[in-house]
């Protein structure tokens, strides 16, 4: 962007392409309009690169004193990438406001006015959380759920966002979908049709996601109620572990029983 000393006060430079430079003025733009949109290359202007966070008020400030030379009673509005992940998305709201937006703080300070949109939840096409962030000429509005109209394609208010219920739900939502799962002696039983050593027992409960601890405790609690049992492979120093029903009887498990036999004639 020119600082006044290599363009005219109306003129405003591309910073990402210092090989070919564009230059482009702001009287020029249509609607009096600056704009970037990655989507269609249709480029006007664009803030980017290494120490934007550094640069950024000086930035705004020459971005602003090149639009109000042509118009006075302009505002600017900057559209700015958040960080995405959970623990990115729950800071649109409350105390860690600032730090929504992508080296974001200088932004932050510097703007009359914030707002943070950050999706409601995980699902395809959600709707949006719109939470003001910061306002410093007025009372900043109520947070809101809103929903896009697929014919439209404009945003319209669902209802007032609790910030912290939604913050509540956001964090649950993550630590499900990260939960491993728990070790099932149902599913166990399941996985021993025949005998197994303790070592293949071991990594096939693994390998379904159940932690080592709970897969050695786990396997321990169903041998001490006898759910599984353990017994000689034959093999020396070898061990099989499987339910009481997977084991074929051996003599050691065979009772006799005598009997008299009674001959009626």
């Amino acid at each position: 962007m020119s600082d006044g000393k290599n363009g005219d006060a109306n003129t405003v430079q591309q910073p990402c392409c210092e090989t070919t430079p564009r230059w482009e003025t702001v009287r020029d733009l249509p609607h009096g309009t600056i704009e970037e949109d990655p989507a269609t290359g249709n480029r006007r202007f664009i803030i980017e690169g290494e120490g934007f966070d550094k640069d950024v008020r000086s930035t705004l400030r020459t971005l602003k004193k090149n639009a109000v030379a042509v118009n006075p009673d302009c505002g600017i509005v900057i559209l700015a990438h958040a960080r995405t992940g959970t623990a990115n998305i729950i800071q649109a709201g409350g105390f860690d406001a600032a730090n929504f937006g992508k080296d974001s703080k200088a932004l932050f300070s510097t703007a009359r006015a914030v707002v943070n949109i950050a999706p409601f939840d995980a699902s395809e096409n959600p709707d949006l959380a719109w939470i003001p962030a910061k306002n410093n000429n007025g009372k900043r509005p109520e947070p809101s759920r809103i929903t896009l109209d697929p014919d439209t394609l404009t945003y319209s208010r669902v209802d007032v966002l609790d910030v912290e219920q939604w913050q509540a739900s956001i964090k649950a939502a993550a630590r499900s979908n990260g939960k491993r799962p728990e070790f099932d002696p149902d599913n166990v039983k399941k996985m021993l049709q025949e005998p197994l050593t303790k070592t293949e027992l071991h990594n096939l409960i693994r390998e379904s996601g159940v932690t080592e601890a709970a897969t050695r405790g786990g396997i321990k609690g169903m041998l001490r109620t006898g759910s599984l049992i353990e017994k000689n492979s034959g093999k020396r120093n070898q061990k099989l572990i499987g339910t009481p029903e997977s084991f074929k009887p051996d003599k050691s498990d065979i009772e006799f029983v005598e009997f008299n036999e009674v001959v009626s004639v």
